[in-house]
């Protein structure tokens, strides 16, 4: 991310009819001009694995590219004590993201992105057994009763998608008064949840 960009409204002629109050803008970093690299890596409890890393530069004259990389994991942040299920709360995520810019001319340039955003997760609950089984005693989900930790459930939820996408951003400017950007794009998405 390079800024956050806050625009007061009304902004229909520039972001479409649903930007009546404003609009807020999420800038992606341009592809760097020199060589960076960046690397951030936390560890944590629930075996928590969350790392990122993003690398650029010139890679011919007037081109520029950068790749960005981002994976988070973490186990379940309660304990499923029916065996073989799973525990919810455990996440999965992956993304990457790719783009090349080029300097067409001094008043032309291009720049081509490409994403993929992949998810395998449990999904975040809340089911605790606040009275005993009494009909017929059920000895491990009693052994849930007052444990926030630790649920007995059949079942969990899962969610699995991924989402990916190009666009390519055209610019051109004719003088100090007039320029054109030019923007396509494609984007697909598939998703299944278990619930």
């Amino acid at each position: 991310l390079d800024r956050v960009e806050v625009v007061e409204g009304p902004q229909g002629t520039l972001f479409g009819r649903n930007s009546a109050g404003g609009a807020i803008n999420f800038i992606s970093r341009p592809a760097p001009k020199t060589f960076k690299f960046q690397n951030t890596l936390s560890l944590g409890n629930y075996a928590l694995l969350d790392e990122a890393f993003s690398v650029g530069g010139p890679v011919a004259e007037n081109v520029q590219a950068s790749l960005s990389f981002s994976h988070v994991q973490h186990n379940g942040y309660q304990h499923n004590v029916n065996p073989g299920v799973g525990d919810p709360d455990a996440a999965n995520r992956t993304g990457l993201r790719g783009q090349v810019h080029w300097d067409i001319t001094p008043d032309i340039s291009n720049t081509l992105r490409a994403d993929y955003l992949d998810t395998n997760e449990n999904w975040v609950i809340s089911a605790v057994l606040a009275a005993p089984f009494t009909s017929y005693p059920d000895p491990l989900a009693n052994s849930t009763l007052g444990n926030l930790h630790n649920v007995d459930m059949n079942h969990v939820p899962h969610l699995s998608e991924r989402n990916y996408g190009m666009s390519n951003e055209l610019n051109c400017k004719f003088n100090d008064n007039l320029s054109l950007k030019s923007i396509t794009g494609y984007n697909a998405f598939s998703v299944d949840r278990s619930a």
